[in-house]
């Protein structure tokens, strides 16, 4: 059953390139989600008929490369930086294509794990199957490891967070297959997808009508819509706004801000709303007293037990800042901190790695904006369960972390701040965010309420369903949407 034939080189790229193509394509447009199974078992099948072990080894690598460059390419409408505003555009294309690059050699390197399989081949073929799973899995994690030591900074550490790309998150709009995130979040629907993908590839091509029917039967079962089986979460308000990066904010536009967010939250906790979350760096109590914060909240209309979720550059030292969100309880006048964990590189810290290429050959200021440390602040375990979770943006693509934030604190809900400001294009950025937080939301059991800054507002529900809300209001720089 399993072919032996050893094809051409001309043959093994192409089918390489279609395999990448398949792979990336699948988290960039929500119509292509079902592109990774046939992605998969062609790169199987590929891996499989090289006639050497390093030709398989190129192909792995290289498919692994592509596909990371396609998922990734939303990274490149960065570009012009208008936020460096000190930088020609020149420097800027010399940092960020060099770390576009980088990013896919760098976790294309995990993909080399998938060549495993070349040595099962007198298993049977669902333990052979159930391999591929596991090794993609581990080419993934594997991935993310090598990501984190490419970027590793006084920002960061060591870890396997960076999920942009998994499989398993492509599976968020099976509408079946998604449930079992439950058991495993994105690693349990990774291990899915190469477990079907190496079935797939067991049916072809001696059995090419049974491996087509498979196919298809696992793309028209993902458009199964199951019942839902909770109510969605009610009275939360989430607040999006338009407000360009605060690197290009002066102080009289940040007060403006700040006065239009203020307008915005006391329109908002009228309509009765239990939790307001802004976006990320909203800065609505930025440089207020908590005394007179208090005081403008308490004399705002708003529902017992109201909470304002809220986010700003907080100074740990004179040279370093973490992002730290700020949850108002108004009636209880007390304030919960939760500092961002996760952190951006290129973006709000600078990896030694580059620091280290620019000092040799610049000693400018490119990247002095990006001094952001990770920070320490976590919500007590026994605050009240009203009181929300924290998800800071980039933090959602963690796989794990969600789960970490929801047993340190059990929340009823989990808030995801976020802001695009600093793109130009974000439809294959959204997507991804889309698939990973429905995935996150299903693993941790909690409600997800996404509120953005050039970005949409949206809730996702343990049940595995997706709410836009109502809009209440607009007006100048932002909107309101009920859930």
């Amino acid at each position: 059953m399993f072919s032996t034939t050893r094809k051409t080189i001309p043959a093994l790229v192409l089918l390489s390139f279609v395999s990448a193509l398949l792979l990336g394509s699948a988290s960039v447009s929500p119509l292509l989600w079902w592109c990774t199974v046939p992605g998969l078992a062609l790169l199987a099948y590929t891996i499989e008929a090289a006639p050497k072990m390093r030709q398989a080894i190129l192909i792995a690598y290289g498919v692994g490369v592509l596909k990371i460059g396609i998922v990734m390419s939303w990274l490149l409408s960065i570009y012009p930086v208008d936020w460096l505003t000190e930088v020609s555009h020149t420097t800027q294309l010399i940092v960020l294509i060099p770390c576009y690059l980088g990013i896919g050699f760098v976790i294309g390197t995990g993909f080399i794990l998938l060549t495993t399989i070349r040595y099962n081949t007198r298993w049977v073929w669902p333990l052979r199957a159930l391999a591929y799973g596991v090794a993609l899995v581990c080419a993934e994690l594997l991935g993310a490891f090598l990501f984190s030591l490419y970027t590793y900074g006084p920002g960061s550490f060591l870890n396997t967070h960076f999920d942009f790309g998994m499989a398993g998150y492509t599976l968020a709009d099976h509408g079946i297959l998604k449930y079992l995130a439950v058991y495993g979040g994105v690693y349990i629907l990774s291990l899915v997808c190469g477990f079907l993908a190496y079935c797939t590839r067991f049916l072809f091509p001696k059995r090419k009508y049974l491996g087509i029917a498979f196919v298809l039967l696992f793309i028209c079962t993902g458009y199964i819509v199951l019942p839902q089986i909770s109510q969605p979460t009610s009275g939360i308000a989430a607040i999006g706004t338009s407000f360009p990066s605060f690197r290009m904010e002066t102080i009289e536009g940040m007060k403006k801000k700040q006065a239009i967010l203020h307008k915005a939250v006391r329109e908002a906790l009228k309509t009765g709303a239990t939790t307001v979350v802004l976006p990320e760096d909203a800065r609505f109590g930025f440089d207020v007293s908590s005394t007179t914060l208090f005081e403008e909240l308490a004399s705002m209309s708003h529902a017992p037990g109201a909470v304002v979720v809220d986010s700003y550059r907080t100074h740990s030292t004179d040279s370093s800042v973490t992002l730290r969100a700020y949850i108002y309880d108004i009636d209880a006048q007390t304030t919960y901190s939760y500092d961002k964990k996760y952190l951006v590189p290129l973006g709000e810290y600078v990896p030694y790695l580059f620091s280290g290429i620019r000092s040799t050959f610049s000693h400018d200021t490119t990247f002095s904006p990006m001094q952001y440390t990770q920070g320490t602040a976590q919500i007590v375990s026994d605050a009240p369960t009203y009181i929300p979770s924290v998800l800071f943006c980039f933090e959602n693509i963690a796989g794990s972390l969600a789960k970490e934030v929801v047993h340190t604190h059990s929340a009823a809900l989990m808030v995801h701040p976020v802001s695009h400001s600093w793109f130009h294009a974000f439809a294959a950025l959204e997507n991804q965010e889309r698939q990973t937080l429905i995935v996150q939301s299903l693993y941790t059991g909690v409600p997800i309420v996404q509120a953005g800054n050039m970005a949409p507002n949206v809730l996702y529900t343990p049940d595995g369903k997706v709410h836009e809300g109502t809009i209440y209001r607009t007006g100048e720089k932002y909107s309101i949407t009920l859930f």
